[in-house]
């Protein structure tokens, strides 16, 4: 990742858009991950321009408006939304449990299938071989999930 203006950058192949920012190094780093991995056919880097949003109810019970880091499609035609995490916030939770009920009501209303993914920068940190494909990202973090939550 390039350093411009206090944002990381950097130049994809695969996303729709000609330069990916973001505000934390991970994000870009995660962002060239897809652009090398073989089964990504392209993707995005959301942010608040853009203005995809999903709306969820805070810990505070107030409505929230969440802004998930990517979207990608896969070589099978499958869409995935991703959100990285660097430190973990209140809503976080809140906002995975929105997103995976919003990937459902996606999936039936267009007939594509959507998931989602979180993928937290302290497990990515302790990858040591890093996977090519995405395929190989989901069974890591799906299992990462799965010991967090025993």
């Amino acid at each position: 990742p390039y350093l411009r203006s206090g944002k990381y950058t950097m130049k994809p192949r695969k996303s729709i858009f000609n330069i990916i920012v973001g505000d934390a190094k991970f994000e870009v780093e995660f962002a060239e991950f897809l652009d090398a991995a073989i089964d990504v056919k392209s993707f995005f880097k959301n942010d608040i321009q853009l203005k995809y949003s999903i709306d969820y109810i805070k810990e505070d019970g107030s409505i929230g408006r969440y802004h998930p880091d990517f979207y990608l499609t896969l070589n099978n035609g499958d869409r995935w939304v991703v959100e990285t995490k660097g430190a973990e916030e209140v809503n976080a939770q809140r906002k995975i449990q929105r997103l995976k009920v919003w990937c459902e009501d996606a999936t039936l209303s267009q007939g594509v299938k959507w998931d989602c993914l979180y993928v937290r920068q302290e497990n990515w940190n302790k990858l040591k071989n890093f996977p090519n494909s995405f395929d190989e990202i989901i069974k890591i973090f799906e299992v990462s999930k799965i010991k967090e939550t025993q």
